[in-house]
Formats: C-alpha cells, structure tokens, sequence
C-alpha cells in the first residue's frame, strides 16, 4: 500500500511538472530593442529576459522562431506551429485564435516620429494629423482614436517594417511612422545615423500580454502566469531594459543626433 502511494504521489508530481529542458515554440515579431531581426534570429532585451527570467522559472527551454508579421504570428499560434508569444497587443476577435494570460506586465506608450522640418511640435488633438500619410504596420490594432478617415494610413506588411518605415519617412515618402512605444524609432534613428523627433500621442498606454496557442497544453499557461508574477516583480523588467539599452550606448529622448 506504502508503495502504490508513493508511486502515485510520483505521477502526480511528474504529470504537473515540466520535463527538464522541455521546448517551447515562441512566435515574435519585431519590436526593437525589445525584440530585434536580426537576419533571421531574434535578439532583443525581451528575449533575454524571458531566457533568463521566465524559462528556468517555467523549467523548459525556449525556442525562438525567425521574427514574423503579426498575421502569420496569429496563424502560427492558431495552428499550433508556435506554443506561445510573448507579447500581443488584445483584440477581443483574436480570444477565437488565442488564449491570452489574464495579466500583462508590459505596457506600451505610442508615438509619432517625425523629421526634424516637421510642422508638428505638440500633438493635442488628432485632428492635427487630418491630411497626413503615416505609416504603420498591417494586422496591427490601431485605437479608435486613429482610425479618423481623414488620416492616410500606410500599412507595412514587411517583416522588418520598423526599419522600413524609418527609411520612408527619412526619404519623404511618409510624413510620420506611428509606434507602439518610444523607444524603437529612436533604435533605428541612431542605428541609421539620421536625426529624428519623437511626439507622445493623447493615448492610454497600451498593456500587451502574452498569448498562447489553444493547441498547446494547458498547464503551459498556468505555468507562464506563476512564473511571470514572480519574474516581472519590483521591475525587474524595466530594469533589465534600461541595462541593455545603455550596454548600447543608445538613450532614451526626444531626438536622437
């Protein structure tokens, strides 16, 4: 009897523990310098932190897949190509291909960057960009606030669209590049070596959370969330993204020289 319990006390154990180095399918796109392309590979402040943070507290290994556009992001998730993401803007139709964690620890602050000649000091009012050309990427929610039919919106559905947009609006081709936070025209402004200006927008900050796939298993979710409230605690992560970004020489302001 002694021995039936034991070996049923070990089942237990086994079944709702992760198996040493278990993998772990994470979908990204990019997202600099949380999540960076780099030519196939992703690099990133975001990618360190959950290798070093969220994987050993989860007990499994993460594989990062070569940086996607959000459509086929969802697509991999919803076929079950890719276990997880780990960052995903809610939009209550994605709850059909997704299950997101029930807390984000992450919260964007969107921008306009602009050139240097640009007549916009202030952004106030969106009526301000009535008439403009501003690009930003496809399948990405956009606030309603944005969504003005006066505004022309240009949807970038390269994978590196950061960088293609940065390249736009320094040739002219677009009047601004709209970003989820302030920090990635800013990376790619110095990265290029061209002067740009970053604009806050009248926005709320916008949460992201981490998403899994439906297919994956369920105890992966449950996991994640014990393994992130202890990981993100006393800002651990917004710590660890002020240490890369000064390993980088690269510094957070409203231009960049």
């Amino acid at each position: 009897m002694k021995w039936l319990t034991l070996c049923t006390v070990l089942l237990v154990q086994a079944e709702s523990s992760p198996m040493p180095g278990e993998e772990v399918k994470v979908a990204t796109f990019s997202v600099a310098p949380y999540v960076v392309d780099m030519d196939g590979s992703v690099r990133g402040a975001l990618v360190e932190f959950f290798d070093q943070e969220i994987a050993p507290r989860m007990g499994v290994r993460f594989r990062w897949l070569p940086p996607m556009t959000v459509a086929r992001l969802l697509r991999s998730l919803e076929t079950g190509s890719a276990d997880m993401a780990p960052i995903l803007s809610y939009a209550p139709e994605r709850r059909r291909q997704v299950d997101y964690a029930s807390q984000a620890y992450i919260r964007f602050e969107p921008v306009l960057a602009v050139r240097p000649n640009s007549h916009l000091q202030r952004i106030t009012d969106f009526s301000q960009l009535d008439g403009l050309r501003i690009g930003w990427v496809k399948q990405s929610v956009l606030e309603p606030a944005l969504q003005r039919p006066a505004i022309q919106w240009d949807m970038n559905g390269e994978v590196q669209w950061e960088r293609s947009n940065m390249g736009k609006l320094q040739l002219g081709r677009i009047d601004a590049a709209f970003f989820s936070n302030p920090y990635t025209p800013l990376y790619f402004a110095k990265g290029a070596g061209y002067t740009v200006r970053t604009l806050p927008l009248p926005l709320r900050a916008r949460e992201v959370f981490a998403a899994f796939s439906k297919t994956a298993s369920p105890r992966l979710l449950g996991r994640y969330e014990h393994a992130a409230q202890e990981a993100f605690a006393n800002k651990r992560f917004e710590q660890h993204l002020q240490r890369y970004i000064e390993q980088r020489t690269f510094k957070l302001g409203t231009a960049v020289e």
